[in-house]
């Protein structure tokens, strides 16, 4: 007897890690936003959470420390796994920040601009997976 036998192979996907990093200010809590470049192939002009895709055999934190210092000069210190997306290309972990040490230094190279925008008043051009986390972070908290 034959058949056929279906299975995900997770180690094919491309990892990414995601850092979000909340402040909170007496006008509410805000979330770091970064904007892609225009001539991004995907989502140009789109906002999105710092972070990047995984190198090769390297942890998920890694990655995650990694990418943010790369994309917006931070040291993160303290975090730890809010949420795992994917999709049929990329399984993407995101990371709460829960302390994190240097100022916002953008790689203009890789990026357009960032800024803190206030949970309630997030930007319309949200990259679709990042829209989807601040939602589930915003019920989580009731923000």
């Amino acid at each position: 007897m034959m058949g056929i036998v279906l299975f995900k192979i997770e180690y094919m996907k491309k990892q990414s890690s995601v850092g979000i990093f909340k402040r909170y200010l007496s006008t509410g809590c805000e979330v770091l936003l970064v904007k892609r470049k225009q001539e991004d192939r995907t989502y140009p002009d789109a906002w999105c959470l710092p972070g990047g895709k995984r190198e090769n055999n390297e942890k998920l934190s890694d990655t995650l420390k990694r990418e943010v210092f790369e994309e917006v000069g931070l040291q993160v210190e303290h975090y730890r796994i809010f949420d795992v997306k994917e999709n049929d290309r990329f399984n993407i972990s995101f990371y709460e920040i829960f302390s994190y040490s240097g100022n916002v230094v953008l790689n203009e190279s890789e990026l357009n601009s960032f800024w803190w925008f206030n949970f309630n008043e997030l930007p319309e051009t949200l990259l679709p997976v990042t829209k989807e986390v601040l939602n589930d972070m915003k019920s989580f908290y009731q923000f």
